[in-house]
């Protein structure tokens, strides 16, 4: 329940900024919160119901989005989701320390060993939008 928790509240999270599908798709945020892919996609799976997941060759290019806000706003609430309570500013936290931690290990252990990066100038461009993005409140 953890790994669907984290990852709905990086969805949630990501959703309310408008964040760019391309620069935090799934595989992205999987790597930001330390999350095998495989493992992402078993644990959402399951939400189908409540998750819209587009139809495309590989999931991790994409993100899943709700289907509708209410459910985000259940999952914010404590006195309606007790147990299945997100807390989003955690979430945020994570997803915005792991997205740091991967630009740095990608700066200190060369470009070619991460897979979002083709040049120094494209890691740095997508690393500072990941950053302000997550950094904003």
């Amino acid at each position: 329940m953890k790994v669907a928790k984290d990852l709905i509240g990086s969805l949630i999270f990501l959703d309310r900024k408008s964040a760019n599908i391309r620069d935090f798709d799934l595989s992205r945020i999987c790597n930001s919160l330390n999350i095998a892919r495989d493992n992402a996609v078993t644990a959402l799976r399951r939400l189908h119901s409540v998750l819209f997941f587009p139809r495309v060759k590989d999931i991790g290019e994409t993100r899943p989005r709700f289907y509708h806000t209410s459910f985000r706003d259940f999952l914010e609430d404590p006195s309606r989701s007790n147990e299945y309570l997100i807390n989003v500013k955690e979430c945020r936290s994570a997803l915005f320390w792991g997205s740091q931690a991967l630009a740095d290990a990608t700066l200190c252990c060369g470009l070619n060993k991460h897979p979002y990066t083709a040049s120094i100038d494209y890691l740095i461009v997508i690393s500072s939008a990941n950053l302000v993005v997550l950094a904003q409140q």
